[in-house]
């Protein structure tokens, strides 16, 4: 993962923005830094990649799908999922799932399997139990056939389970989960959403505080992502990278070399940037 590859990430997000430089460096960094890293002459520390990121207002565990799923013939129906999913409106999503003409118009194994999924989404950000939200991505799987390649639906639901896992600090079912959404992940016909389940797998690694682990989930993520031309959830990865550098900085995991991946340890060794 190299500095070029973060500045025209960094430099994208920041134009789908609609930001200028000017506007996401201030009270940051200086806007030369900013061109600076864009143009990927730097790659920056993490405290200052963890700023820049909640800048462009990146967060840890809300994220967008690259594309939806249905969960109903009825267009208007799937859409107004996407929508509320996309605006991150969990709880008018909620609503709207549980309401009886929506579960009237679920026919298929695929729309059912959907329905459960969003509606775990739903429970997982709402704050509510996480054992409702576990048994709805249950639920979601349960819907589905078994594949000799499980899709990128029922991977998104295995790498949901490994977060609810981690977050109980279950290591041998998030570590059961995290194999089941990887499960020949790189021989499987591509889309967009197969980036998110390295971030996902990532982020629950992160969760049991296996920093290292983590890292170089998010090193198999990144060589994914850009094998497949893709830019989609890098910026994502970038930012969970930052956040895991924070992190092992205060672990005694940082005493361990063997264990660190390299790409955590570029970000340690980082010399500090001269103003321009």
């Amino acid at each position: 993962m190299g500095k070029q590859q973060f500045g025209h990430t960094l430099k994208a997000l920041r134009k789908q923005r609609g930001l200028s430089q000017k506007q996401v460096c201030q009270d940051i960094c200086s806007q030369p830094m900013l061109s600076a890293i864009e143009a990927g002459k730097y790659l920056p520390n993490s405290r200052l990649l963890i700023q820049l990121c909640q800048r462009l207002e990146i967060q840890a565990e809300v994220l967008v799908l690259d594309s939806h799923y249905a969960i109903s013939e009825n267009l208007s129906f799937s859409q107004k999922v996407e929508e509320l999913c996309n605006s991150h409106q969990y709880k008018e999503l909620q609503e709207f799932l549980l309401q009886p003409e929506i579960l009237e118009q679920l026919t298929t194994q695929a729309q059912f399997q959907a329905y459960y999924y969003y509606l775990g989404c739903c429970e997982f950000h709402n704050s509510q139990s996480m054992l409702q939200s576990e048994e709805n991505f249950k639920l979601s799987l349960a819907e589905v056939k078994q594949a000799a390649k499980p899709s990128s639906l029922t991977r998104l639901a295995f790498a949901s389970l490994a977060i609810i896992s981690a977050k109980r600090q279950q290591h041998k079912s998030t570590i059961a989960y995290l194999e089941q959404s990887l499960l020949d992940i790189k021989t499987a016909p591509y889309e967009a959403n197969l980036n998110i389940i390295f971030y996902l797998d990532a982020l629950a690694l992160f969760e049991l505080k296996d920093y290292p682990a983590a890292a170089a989930m998010i090193e198999e993520g990144v060589a994914f992502i850009t094998s497949h031309d893709s830019h989609f959830m890098l910026a994502n990865l970038f930012y969970l990278l930052a956040l895991t550098a924070e992190k092992s900085a205060e672990s005694s995991q940082l005493e361990s070399a063997s264990n660190k991946s390299a790409l955590l340890e570029d970000l340690f060794q980082e010399a500090v940037f001269k103003e321009i």
